[in-house]
C-alpha cells in the first residue's frame, strides 16, 4: 500500500467509464434481465434472494449467471492504459451502482487492487448514485475535498448528484467523447499543483504501477473475496 496520500482524487463509475459490452457478446435474454436489476441493489441479501425466487434459480445457477454478467464486459484499454500514470499524482476510486458478489470476480480478472485505492458498492453502502450520501462518503474516506474530485459517469442523473456537491465532473455519453473530454481535462490540470506533467507521462513512459490493496467499504482492510 503506497504511503502518500494525494490530495486530489478522480472517481470513475465501473461500467460505461472503465467498462464496456464486448463486441462479440451475445444477448442473452434472462442474463441481460438480471443484469439490468444490478444496477439497483443496494443489499446483496435481498438482490440475492429476490433474483432467485423470481427466476427459480438455484445458487449454482445464481452464481453462474453473475458470472455470465461480469464476462459480459471488457475493459476500455485506453482508460487503463492511463491508471497507473494518473495513480502517481490522484487517488482513484470506483462508485459502483451494483451488488458486490461481482467484486471478486472483477478483482480477479482485472487487478482492480493495482490501480484503485477504494472501491464503493451500493450493495455496501445501502445507498446508491445519484444520493449525495454515497459521494459525500467516498471523498470523506479518501480525506479529500469535493472540489478536488473530478467524477466521471454515463448517467447524467448521477453526475447531478456529483455536481450538486460541487464535485467536477464529466458526463460520458459515449466511450470516445467522455474519454476526449477526459483528455482535455487532464491537459487543462496537468501542472495544477504538481511538478510532474501526468499528460507527458502517460504518453511517453511505460510505468508499471505498484500493486496496492485498495479499501473496499464493508470488508475488513486485506480482503477481498
Amino acid at each position: 500500500m503506497r504511503i502518500d496520500k494525494p490530495h486530489r482524487a478522480i472517481l470513475f463509475d465501473l461500467v460505461g467509464v472503465l467498462l464496456f459490452p464486448r463486441p462479440d457478446y451475445v444477448p442473452d435474454g434472462r442474463v441481460d434481465a438480471i443484469d439490468k436489476l444490478i444496477g439497483s441493489v443496494t443489499n446483496d441479501d435481498v438482490f440475492r434472494r429476490t433474483t432467485q425466487t423470481i427466476y427459480h434459480l438455484s445458487e449454482p445457477e445464481f452464481d453462474t449467471i453473475l458470472r455470465q454478467v461480469a464476462e459480459k464486459y471488457t475493459p476500455f484499454s485506453e482508460v487503463w492504459t492511463l491508471l497507473p500514470h494518473l495513480h502517481r499524482s490522484y487517488q482513484l476510486a470506483i462508485i459502483n451502482n451494483g451488488t458486490f458478489l461481482t467484486y471478486p470476480l472483477f478483482q480477479t480478472r482485472l487487478k482492480l487492487d493495482t490501480y484503485f485505492d477504494l472501491f464503493v458498492s451500493s450493495a455496501r453502502e445501502g445507498v446508491r448514485k445519484p444520493h449525495h450520501e454515497i459521494y459525500r462518503r467516498t471523498y470523506t474516506y479518501l480525506g479529500v475535498q469535493p472540489q478536488h474530485c473530478l467524477f466521471m459517469d454515463d448517467s447524467l442523473e448521477n453526475i447531478a448528484g456529483a455536481s450538486w456537491l460541487h464535485m467536477q465532473t464529466i458526463h460520458w455519453e459515449n466511450r470516445w467523447q467522455g474519454f476526449h473530454e477526459f483528455e482535455r481535462w487532464l491537459t487543462a490540470h496537468a501542472d495544477e499543483n504538481y511538478p510532474g506533467d501526468v499528460v507527458c507521462n502517460m504518453q511517453k513512459q511505460d510505468y508499471k504501477g505498484a500493486t496496492h490493496e485498495p479499501r473496499v467499504r464493508g470488508l475488513h482492510e486485506g480482503q477481498f473475496g
